[in-house]
Parts: C-alpha cells; sequence; structure tokens
C-alpha cells in the first residue's frame, strides 16, 4: 500500500504546511498532491515543495484542462519532472461548469471530447524524443473535433525536449466530469 497526501487548493490565499510534507516525505509517502480550482494553480506549489523535498513524488490533483493548451501543460510536466529528478506525476481533469466557464471564461462545451483529445496530445508530446510537430499530432486526432473542442484553428508549433521520466509514470485523468446530453 502506497500512502499520499492531498493538499487541496489554497484559494486566495497561498499557504503550505512545508514540516508536514516533509514528515509525510520522513515517513515513506510515496505522494503530495497540490490541486486547483479559484486562486492558486496546481503546478507552482509542486515546483517549490521540489525543491525543499528529496524523494516524495510530486502529482497535480488536477490541473484544469480548460486553464492551459495542452503543449503548456506538457511543457510544465516536464520542466517539473526534470527539476525534481522524476518525481512529477500529472493528473488532469476537466474540473466543473462554474469554473470552466465562471473562471477561465471559457464554454464547458463537450467534456469527454475534450479530455480524450487533450490527453492524446499531452501523450504525443511526452513520447517525442527530440522535436513533437504539433500538426502531425492533430492529424492522427481529426482537426475538425480538436478545433472545436480548443475554439479556434491550431498552428504548428515544435518543442524541444530530452527523454524524461515522465514518458515512464502514469497520467492521471478525472474520470468524474459533466457530460453533455
Amino acid at each position: 500500500m502506497r500512502l499520499g497526501l492531498t493538499l487541496g487548493y489554497s484559494g486566495a490565499q497561498m499557504q503550505l504546511d512545508v514540516e508536514r510534507i516533509r514528515e509525510a516525505e520522513r515517513l515513506g509517502y510515496h505522494i503530495v498532491w497540490t490541486a486547483e480550482s479559484y486562486g492558486s494553480d496546481a503546478a507552482t506549489p509542486l515546483a517549490w515543495l521540489g525543491a525543499l523535498t528529496g524523494r516524495i513524488k510530486l502529482g497535480t490533483g488536477i490541473m484544469q484542462i480548460p486553464a492551459r493548451s495542452p503543449a503548456n501543460t506538457a511543457m510544465t510536466a516536464m520542466t517539473l519532472d526534470q527539476l525534481s529528478g522524476g518525481r512529477m506525476v500529472l493528473g488532469l481533469g476537466m474540473s466543473g461548469p462554474q469554473v470552466v466557464e465562471g473562471w477561465h471564461g471559457v464554454a464547458y462545451g463537450k467534456p469527454l471530447l475534450r479530455t480524450r483529445e487533450y490527453v492524446a496530445i499531452c501523450r504525443a508530446i511526452f513520447a517525442a524524443s527530440l522535436r513533437a510537430n504539433v500538426d502531425s499530432i492533430v492529424d492522427s486526432i481529426d482537426n475538425s473535433a480538436f478545433d472545436s473542442a480548443l475554439g479556434g484553428a491550431f498552428h504548428a508549433v515544435f518543442l524541444w525536449t530530452d527523454q524524461s521520466s515522465i514518458i515512464h509514470d502514469p497520467l492521471f485523468v478525472q474520470v468524474f466530469c459533466f457530460v453533455d446530453a
């Protein structure tokens, strides 16, 4: 059995109980999870904790899909993974309509389709050893569905990355979401 510590999201005032997290690491906890909703994001606290810890895995539970492009999410996850020595675990999800539409200002749309496409793009970027041409990734998914899910045409983007341990770690996806009828 593996133990994890969930920090949740902070809201308007960011606070991390670093001593509690260090104690969890000392006791052998496997992972510490951060979240995001209104206020703080999930990635920045993990960067801070990655610098203050040495073994505990660093997980997002969850990074919101509507909050950033899949390429930005992949770059953030790969950067955290490399800076932390391979400890990053990426958790993704749609959140709820109130946060998506009220906070991020985008239509909630078709959450299952959007999640499927987003995860496919992230995985393709993680799997690239030197360059990922997003045009070829999008072509393999279906441009029309991709364009409608992200709200516009997508142009070629080139990313440079070294192989990272995040490729071998699981990608967690929030399975509870509101589905269009």
